[in-house]
């Protein structure tokens, strides 16, 4: 499993992620906790992979991008190593690869 994400070649957190390419990742996080979490870790490598970059494109990324071979395009492709997810009920799960 892997999680791609669309961004700009020409950003700060590109070069960061060629420095360096661990990742972390949360979705859901509200002040005061009492919503659901998931915590993903991983790498991650910047590619310009034309097959991926046509797989993820969609409209949205024009406001961004002239289309899917925009040289400024690329694809954080991400492969998560653990992840871990609390419930609103303190329900909690922890995968690790």
């Amino acid at each position: 499993m892997n999680i791609h994400l669309a961004t700009n070649r020409r950003t700060h957190k590109v070069e960061e992620l060629e420095n360096n390419p661990n990742v972390s990742l949360l979705l859901g996080y509200e002040a005061g906790g009492s919503k659901e979490v998931v915590e993903i870790e991983g790498t991650c490598e910047v590619t310009k992979n034309e097959g991926l970059r046509e797989q993820v494109w969609n409209d949205e990324l024009k406001a961004w991008f002239d289309g899917p071979n925009d040289p400024n395009y690329v694809i954080l492709d991400i492969t998560p190593n653990r992840i871990e997810y609390t419930g609103k009920d303190h329900e909690h799960q922890v995968w690790e690869q």
